[in-house]
């Protein structure tokens, strides 16, 4: 498994079936600059990883760089988008 995710002290959830986790980031706080928001700003970072079900050693990551006056309705949106998320097997 990878090192990140085995660091990672978030709750664990599922996102299209498989078991994820989301990190959230606010700017100014110690985890920041490794957030990947510092370098394109931004007042907070929704970090998403979750488990490959094609290989047991994967994972997928999404990183969503939020701000604006929006902020909740923003990070909404980034739940629902993954939420949507599907795996299908090829044929």
């Amino acid at each position: 498994m990878d090192q990140r995710w085995g660091q990672d002290t978030s709750p664990v959830t599922r996102v299209g079936g498989q078991p994820a986790r989301t990190s959230i980031v606010m700017r100014g706080t110690r985890d920041w600059k490794t957030s990947g928001c510092s370098g394109i700003g931004g007042s907070l970072a929704m970090d998403t990883q979750i488990l490959s079900p094609y290989a047991s050693d994967n994972y997928y990551a999404m990183t969503a760089c939020l701000d604006g006056p929006h902020l909740a309705a923003n990070e909404q949106a980034v739940r629902t988008m993954l939420a949507s998320v599907r795996f299908h097997r090829s044929s």
